[in-house]
């Protein structure tokens, strides 16, 4: 965490993922804040942000689809849950849709992605998938643009550009000057202070993300999960 997880440029595992940890909570963030969640976090990322608050290189297990997909079902049948949460590190690495084929039909899914790569079939399930893309850097995979269902800005205070409130600089190298993907107009915005281990910095943070949700009409996600002091 904190920018020191390993990049990886793929972790495509023969019939199987390289799953970090499964359970289920609140999604604290973005369109579905609020709901109930089974949360599948998948190891690996081609990106290395410096703040990156996720542990998702430790502890890594090897699953065959089948396999993770019956704890998947076994976790959700014992709460009545039916969205789930794939998130990581960066799950496109991985073949997601060939997960949520073999899923039960009433099942939701979100995708949780930096919007850097785009996997061979995942077209093919997307009236199962909501995307939600946190870009990390300035340009995000064609297909993301144009098929995310919304877009989620990581806010620092004093990092910000004052024309349209998003972050100015790509979240891979600190002090970089290249600001990140804009989602452009149309699209649903949420913004979102980054949770730092310096109270300061974090109290800062969250006065600057909602600062800019009121000037510029975005929402305002604030990681509930994290208030409500669950995983």
């Amino acid at each position: 965490m904190y920018g020191k997880n390993a990049v990886a440029k793929s972790r495509a595992i023969a019939d199987g993922f390289a799953v970090h940890s499964l359970f289920y909570t609140i999604q604290g963030e973005g369109p579905y804040a609020g709901y109930p969640a089974v949360f599948v976090r998948l190891g690996g990322c081609n990106l290395r942000c410096f703040w990156c608050d996720t542990e998702f290189e430790q502890g890594i297990r090897v699953l065959p689809r089948d396999a993770l997909l019956a704890e998947i079902v076994a976790m959700a049948g014992r709460h009545a849950c039916r969205l789930i949460v794939v998130t990581g590190g960066e799950p496109l690495l991985q073949p997601v849709d060939a997960l949520i084929q073999a899923a039960p039909p009433d099942w939701r899914f979100q995708i949780e992605t930096a919007g850097s790569v785009w996997p061979d079939g995942l077209e093919a399930v997307l009236d199962r998938v909501d995307i939600v893309c946190s870009p990390k850097t300035p340009s995000v995979h064609p297909k993301i643009a144009g098929h995310a269902f919304a877009f989620k800005y990581i806010i620092r205070a004093g990092e910000t550009a004052a024309d349209d409130g998003l972050p100015e600089r790509s979240a891979q190298i600190e002090g970089a000057a290249a600001r990140v993907f804009r989602a452009g107009p149309g699209r649903q915005v949420f913004v979102q202070p980054c949770d730092e281990p310096d109270p300061v910095r974090a109290a800062a943070n969250m006065r600057e993300a909602a600062r800019i949700a009121m000037r510029f009409g975005y929402r305002l996600s604030v990681q509930l999960h994290k208030i409500a002091d669950i995983p």
